[in-house]
């Protein structure tokens, strides 16, 4: 919690060329206890290459169901939602650890780490190891300092 408010209140002093300022989606909220299970288990298998299906399946509902309640709840279709999810797990892991790329590609259900950069990047509007390098090194002269 610190680190997203830190985030959101601190602009880094350098930033490479074009870059933009790092800002994750806040996460509605969600009222419906249906939807919100499913979130909960989707979140809990990430690693997983889920589907609209699979999420019907797991919900015991019709496809058509989980997307126009994904549509009404949080304004995106389940996959989108997957997406972001993967990429904040991934963002979690470039912070924290020093896993290479191609391990939190996989672990986050990227398949591999092209999948990861490409998605990472257009999502985060910088490469994941331009990301890790600005708060991967935060996190540990943070600590240092303490």
């Amino acid at each position: 919690m610190a680190a997203e408010l830190a985030r959101r209140l601190v602009t880094p002093p350098h930033r490479d060329g074009g870059q933009a300022q790092y800002r994750r989606p806040a996460s509605p909220a969600v009222r419906d206890d249906w939807l919100a299970t499913l979130l909960d288990w989707a979140g809990e298998h990430l690693h997983l290459p889920l589907s609209n299906a699979d999420l019907a399946a797991q919900a015991k509902v019709s496809v058509r169901t989980v997307e126009r309640r994904f549509a009404e709840a949080l304004g995106m279709s389940p996959l989108r939602w997957l997406l972001q999810q993967r990429v904040r797990l991934a963002q979690q892991f470039l912070e924290t650890s020093d896993r290479p790329i191609e391990w939190i590609a996989a672990t986050c259900g990227f398949g591999g780490a092209a999948s990861l950069r490409a998605h990472f990047a257009r999502m985060v509007g910088v490469p994941p190891t331009i990301y890790r390098r600005t708060f991967h090194e935060r996190a540990g002269t943070a600590s240092i300092a303490s």
